[in-house]
């Protein structure tokens, strides 16, 4: 087999250079979005951390030596590294996760944990408008694009001249391209891709390492050499060095912050994650002005996404996050640390949640310095903190639990930090006994102030060291929007858990009984949250509120879209009864904290306005008085 002519190969891969701009970052991002399969119609991709680099591997990796070489397109460089370390694959995922205004026009994402699933939304018109957008500023030479990405074929016929249109198909293939994707996003004209290309007769395929220019110096010891990120942690921790460089780290806090720029941030990732906040621009500024000043609870009812924008304020600040979910058994131990046992049946050191996470951030910090240090892209963000996320904070009797650490929350600012450190009586070595919590760490935690009777209350000495922000229900206006959100978030599981069940929601023919059932859902819980309103109705002045989150909406759009989607004849009624078991089975349990009257009147309104909904009106009887034959 034959290789393409090098010195071409070397030409396209020169030309191939993305300016280091946002234009240019999006337009790269977009080429492995292409190649893992999204294209105009809606298909949904799903985008994880390996899945990322595979595709840039496939993209931009030139040899298969390890460190290998890979040509950066941002700088037209050709740079060594250790395997998938360069690459900024963070870059890549995270500009999904946090769409900017282009993106947002362009794509729909949802996140699940690590992952995330991506499509098109809105007609092809909107998407191909978009696309001309994107490529306005950047726009290479599809023959050179054509010769770069086929540098790794091997089945080309020996001693013969190939047409660069010859290609194309491949191409077009790889990456899913549509006709028009193409003359969007590639300068080309006829006679370029009639340019015959001569095949070298009887050589193998010659690694593009060893073809192409490096940058200068030509030392291959001096080229731009990574690490890999994920082990520099624990290879620091241990280097016996001590921690007493985290000093340094205490000093420095956020500079140059824009609290409306993080609050924009922080909304637009909320739209993409489909959460709704009531009065969102208050709330998320409240959130944002405390982190500022130091540590936040976020307290509220059950399911009203407090832990979902724990994480987005994080990814605002850009910083990583850990979590971790407070028990009743918590004590120092988990939250600072101690002494563990080994195998051998002696003691070692063990760090807990809060010197844990202070660590990796002050790791961070020190990254992000070196990254601007060697002027590093802008293009390629990596996390410049890392912050810790205690979910159901009050679950642990976190006063006891939080131990030495009163002194060190009392203040975030760089002056108390930096003389108060962490006081790591368990550590064997003396220089490793004191660590200084970063100026840019921040705790956050959720706290349930609902189930009070199965909570632990906090002291007034450690509010003082928390910003508490409440986080409830969306207002009433919001609750169309809301619902609607929960409906697409469910949408969004089903086709990620379930992707052999056929959406019949999508069938023209059930659209009236789905519209029914969400009309239904909004009418729930509007009167569960705020009562009837209508004109006469004197019954908002006595009702029992009940702040029933948006998670809880979302659990009944599972188990109808379930119901939806397994069987083609599914009637009205069907989905009725989906939604009457799943509230009687999944929520009127949660309804177990509430008093006797106030479930008399849960069980009166059901009987009246929502008949259908026997089970439910039953579970609701039933307990009042669990004695009783429901």
């Amino acid at each position: 087999m034959a290789s393409i002519r090098p010195q071409r190969v070397a030409d396209a891969a020169r030309r191939l250079k993305f300016k280091a701009t946002r234009t240019g970052a999006d337009y790269v991002r977009l080429l492995v979005l292409k190649y893992q399969g999204l294209e105009p119609n809606g298909t949904t991709v799903t985008i994880s951390n390996n899945s990322v680099i595979s595709a840039c591997d496939d993209l931009f990796k030139a040899s298969s030596t390890q460190p290998y070489i890979w040509f950066d397109p941002f700088s037209g460089e050709w740079k060594r590294m250790a395997a998938n370390g360069g690459w900024p694959v963070g870059s890549v995922k995270t500009q999904y996760e946090r769409p900017n205004k282009t993106f947002r026009k362009l794509l729909e994402v949802v996140k699940y944990g690590p992952d995330i699933e991506v499509s098109t939304h809105g007609t092809d018109s909107d998407y191909y408008q978009c696309l001309r957008e994107l490529a306005t500023r950047t726009k290479p030479q599809l023959t050179e694009a054509l010769i770069w990405f086929s540098r790794n074929r091997t089945d080309l016929s020996d001693g013969t001249e190939l047409e660069v249109g010859h290609l194309l198909p491949q191409f077009q293939k790889s990456f899913h391209f549509t006709e028009e994707e193409i003359r969007i996003l590639f300068h080309f004209d006829t006679d370029s891709l009639r340019e015959r290309l001569p095949l070298t007769a009887g050589q193998t395929q010659i690694s593009l390492a060893d073809l192409l220019p490096s940058p200068d110096p030509t030392d291959p010891a001096e080229l731009t050499s990574f690490s890999d990120q994920a082990g520099e942690t624990t290879q620091r921790e241990n280097d016996g060095k001590g921690y007493s460089w985290t000093q340094n780290y205490a000093r420095k806090t956020f500079a140059d912050s824009d609290i409306g720029d993080m609050v924009d941030k922080v909304k637009a990732m909320a739209a993409s994650a489909y959460l709704v906040l009531p009065d969102e621009d208050t709330l998320v500024e409240r959130c944002v002005v405390a982190l500022l000043a130091g540590h936040l609870v976020l307290q509220g009812p059950p399911g009203t996404g407090k832990t979902t924008l724990a994480r987005l304020l994080a990814e605002a600040f850009s910083a990583d996050t850990a979590v971790a979910t407070a028990t009743a058994d918590w004590t120092t131990y988990e939250v600072i640390g101690g002494l563990r046992p080994k195998h051998d049946k002696s003691l070692e050191p063990f760090l807990g949640y809060v010197p844990k996470e202070a660590l990796a951030c002050a790791e961070a910090m020190k990254k992000a310095e070196e990254n601007n240090t060697a002027g590093a892209d802008d293009s390629k963000p990596t996390p410049t903190a890392r912050w810790l996320i205690i979910d159901e904070l009050n679950r642990a009797d976190i006063d006891r639990a939080i131990g030495s650490l009163y002194t060190v929350l009392s203040s975030a600012h760089t002056s108390h930090l930096s003389t108060n450190p962490i006081d790591l009586w368990f550590e064997t070595e003396p220089e490793r006994q004191k660590l200084w919590l970063p100026g840019k760490f921040r705790l956050i935690g959720t706290m349930n102030d609902v189930d009070t009777s199965f909570v632990n209350s906090i002291s007034q000495g450690l509010t003082r060291r928390f910003h508490f922000v409440y986080v409830g229900v969306p207002d009433r206006n919001q609750i169309p929007d809301e619902m609607d959100m929960c409906r697409r978030q469910a949408q969004v599981w089903l086709k990620k858990d379930f992707p052999h069940l056929a959406l019949s929601s999508e069938n023209e023919k059930h659209r009236p009984s789905v519209n029914e059932i969400a009309q239904r859902i909004k009418n729930i819980f509007s009167w569960l949250r705020y009562g009837d309103t209508s004109a006469g109705s004197a019954q908002g002045d006595s009702h029992h509120s009940w702040p029933i989150g948006s998670a809880q909406a979302v659990d009944l759009w599972k188990a109808v879209l379930l119901t939806l989607a397994s069987r083609a004849d599914v009637s009205k009624d069907d989905l009725v009864r989906a939604l009457d078991s799943c509230f009687a089975d999944r929520i009127v349990p949660q309804m177990g904290t509430l008093r006797n009257s106030h479930l008399r009147e849960i069980q009166g309104w059901f009987l009246a306005e929502q008949s259908e909904m026997q089970e439910t009106e039953r579970a609701v009887r039933h307990l009042m008085n669990t004695q009783s034959v429901r």
